[in-house]
């Protein structure tokens, strides 16, 4: 028979402080971005290919809301990108990728995005799945170049 053992929250911390210290290195920030983009990528593509996702009033009130104000936070747009996929794990891993490289996309979007994040949208409404994927890597320049 096995042992049957209960750990201790000591590991976890452990877990966050290598992770803080690995994150040092400019490759390591780099593979979590790319790694949280993977995720926000994906779930941009299943939004785009299912009706129920695509259709959701959320994608309308974002798009009016820039046109309207101007601008939006980016973690909210892309928070929500998340959420709508309904994967809880995924949403899981997003939460821990965003906290690490969170600062790029914690902002308000600049009037240069505006017009890529509605395209953003609106491709996904219309199933054009490979424009709103486009638009997407645009916007991801667009912040990565600021």
């Amino acid at each position: 028979m096995g042992e049957t053992f209960l750990a201790t929250t000591h590991k976890h911390q452990l877990v966050e402080i290598l992770s803080m210290f690995i994150l040092e290195d400019e490759k390591s920030k780099k593979d979590v971005e790319l790694t949280r983009q993977i995720h926000e990528k994906e779930v941009i593509r299943v939004i785009s290919c299912t009706e129920t996702l695509r259709t959701l009033p959320v994608w309308d009130s974002f798009f009016v809301r820039l046109e309207i104000e101007g601008t939006i936070n980016c973690q909210d747009v892309l928070r929500e990108i998340i959420i709508t996929a309904g994967n809880r794990l995924s949403l899981k891993i997003w939460f821990q990728l965003a906290a690490y490289d969170g600062e790029r996309v914690n902002q308000s979007s600049t009037e240069e995005e505006k017009i890529i994040i509605q395209t953003m949208f609106k491709s996904m409404q219309l199933v054009y799945e490979k424009e709103a994927s486009q638009a997407y890597e645009q916007w991801m320049k667009t912040l990565q170049s600021m």
